[in-house]
């Protein structure tokens, strides 16, 4: 790489903050249209900014060029990307706040954001990057990813960290108040990476699943969101790329779906046995005249014990096949099924 010079204003990155929203700060302070100036001199791939972001998941040795333009090491720039974790699986896996998650939980092609952490840090920050993230604990509001004023979708490639392309200014843009319910979902991602403190579940019972690892409990929400989407024909791997791909369903789409997920592991394992029943009512309640256990897996939750074994194989996630298990006998026995 040819020898690059340093940038006039400079500054090292917050410990929070996303590494595209690291090079977009860089571009304002320094008056570049877009942070594809920032990219450019560092040696980066500008054609990824507009596209996939790929970048965000590639070895971290194409940071010198960056370290060197910024005058920050590289070591403080390495936890801004999302780098690969070793691991014996055949998903791989990528460093987020040291959780290891699989590339497609991580959205850094469709940014968010918070009004109101725009106003009072001046920086994007890195859990908007999230797909499961869709408020703002803090400021309990909705995180957008649409611009109030021209309704385009938010980009990375805009002159400013809270200037959209049309000139408006996101800081003084009307948040949409998200309640309690909603904020929880985030509160407890946001504890998990330890930001906030854990959240707790409702009911008498503690949910198993506020007790997952990240990786884990993401895994579950979005077992059941596709367990809804299932009943509509669509394969969990369409559905799943139509939440997190550049141009699929919009922040304000994915937020009722995930909170609607979520509240299935609610008051534990009540809201749980609520659900199965939905789902027992959507498969068309086919009754089994052998009343065999078997025969009513296979007959009215089919999808639903496949999507178990498959997409939550670990014995981390046996408590939701043990209350499924416990719901069919009670259901069997009661003459339901």
């Amino acid at each position: 790489m040819a020898k690059v010079t340093r940038l006039l204003r400079r500054g090292d990155p917050e410990p929070e903050e996303s590494l595209m929203g690291y090079m977009l700060r860089l571009a304002e302070l320094n008056g570049y249209s877009s942070p594809s100036a920032i990219m450019r001199i560092a040696g980066l791939r500008v054609d990824q900014l507009s596209q996939t972001c790929s970048f965000l998941f590639k070895p971290a040795n194409d940071l010198v060029g960056l370290a060197e333009v910024t005058g920050t090491n590289v070591s403080a720039l390495v936890p801004l990307k999302y780098a690969r974790v070793e691991s014996s699986e055949l998903t791989p896996l990528f460093s987020f706040f040291g959780h290891p998650l699989p590339q497609y939980m991580i959205r850094p092609m469709r940014p968010k954001i918070c009004p109101q952490c725009l106003l009072e840090t001046g920086y994007c920050h890195r859990t908007w990057d999230l797909l499961l993230v869709t408020t703002c604990p803090v400021h309990g509001c909705m995180l957008i990813d649409e611009c109030p004023k021209c309704k385009r979708n938010i980009r990375w490639v805009r002159a400013g960290v809270s200037i959209c392309r049309c000139g408006f200014d996101w800081r003084v843009a009307t948040c949409q108040a998200a309640g309690k319910t909603e904020l929880r979902l985030t509160q407890h991602i946001h504890g998990l990476c330890e930001f906030l403190a854990p959240t707790r579940g409702t009911g008498s019972v503690a949910s198993p699943a506020l007790a997952l690892c990240l990786r884990d409990f993401m895994s579950a929400v979005l077992f059941i969101v596709g367990q809804y989407a299932s009943i509509t024909g669509t394969t969990r791997g369409q559905f799943i790329w139509s939440m997190r791909g550049r141009g699929g369903m919009s922040n304000s789409q994915i937020h009722p779906l995930l909170i609607k997920a979520f509240s299935v592991f609610d008051n534990w394992p009540t809201n749980y046995h609520s659900f199965l029943d939905w789902r027992c009512e959507q498969a068309g309640n086919i009754a089994p005249k052998d009343r065999n256990l078997k025969t009513s897996v296979l007959k009215e939750f089919g999808k639903f014990n496949e999507g178990l074994r498959k997409h939550l194989p670990s014995n981390r996630f046996d408590f939701i096949r043990v209350e499924f298990n416990k719901y069919l006998h009670s259901q069997l026995q009661g003459g339901m099924l």
